[in-house]
């Protein structure tokens, strides 16, 4: 994954999917970034599996193909 300088980003709302080798990446940045006071919202395979753990440092978590998706919201 290339490096991100998350202070640069100026967003509305932030998307990021998400396996399970990138999950404890995606935590840190959502973390990051809601800490500003920008929504996250969490989708892909991880958060799909582990919604719930997904749910801490995200906003809101989109669970299953993006066809069929469903959302869990704070």
């Amino acid at each position: 994954m290339d490096e991100i300088d998350s202070d640069r980003i100026d967003a509305d709302i932030v998307g990021i999917s998400a396996i399970t080798g990138t999950a404890p990446r995606s935590y840190e940045m959502s973390a990051h970034l809601r800490k500003r006071r920008i929504p996250v919202v969490l989708g892909g395979v991880h958060p799909t599996l582990m919604p719930d753990e997904a749910m801490q440092p995200a906003d809101t978590v989109v669970v299953g193909y993006a066809e069929e998706s469903s959302r869990i919201s704070k």
